[in-house]
């Protein structure tokens, strides 16, 4: 009994360590807002990035309700990964792939050009479809240009 405890444990540890990952990545790439703000694209969002329904209350929020959403948020982009990807996948792409999830939504990356490569089993052209997703309203941005190097850069090691 004591053994089973520590295997479902382990395993209980190690999915909060690889959603801790993916979250290390987002809370880079998004920073943190306690007040709601309209990304380029005129999309209205808090906290780590999370993206405001219509009708959402658009309020400041506290660091702890920051946290909550951003927890949600990784769980929801993980889920979309695990249930898209049928390549199987390393820690670091595993993370790799839920932030860029978390970014351009699971609707975007279920029918994206990068998730067929990868089902393929191209790794390669997977990778090099990231720098196809930097534009925000018909814009290359920056910050999109230098995050989605990033996550090729992690999804390739």
């Amino acid at each position: 009994m004591m053994n089973l405890w520590w295997i479902l444990g382990g395993a209980l540890l190690l999915l909060v360590t690889r959603k801790a990952g993916a979250k290390t990545l987002i809370r880079e790439f998004e920073g943190l807002s306690l007040d709601p703000y309209k990304d380029p694209a005129g999309i209205l969002h808090v906290g780590y990035g999370h993206r405001l329904a219509t009708g959402d209350p658009v309020n400041q929020i506290t660091k702890a309700q920051a946290e909550q959403m951003l927890n949600n948020d990784v769980l929801l982009a993980a889920a979309c990964v695990q249930r898209n990807v049928v390549y199987s996948l390393n820690n670091r792409q595993k993370d790799a792939l839920t932030s860029f999830v978390f970014n351009v939504g699971c609707g975007a990356f279920a029918s994206s050009t990068l998730l067929k490569y990868l089902n393929a089993g191209d790794v390669q052209r997977a990778a090099d479809e990231f720098s196809r997703w930097t534009k925000a309203g018909g814009k290359d941005l920056p910050g999109l240009v230098t995050r989605r190097a990033r996550e090729r850069e992690i999804f390739l090691s």
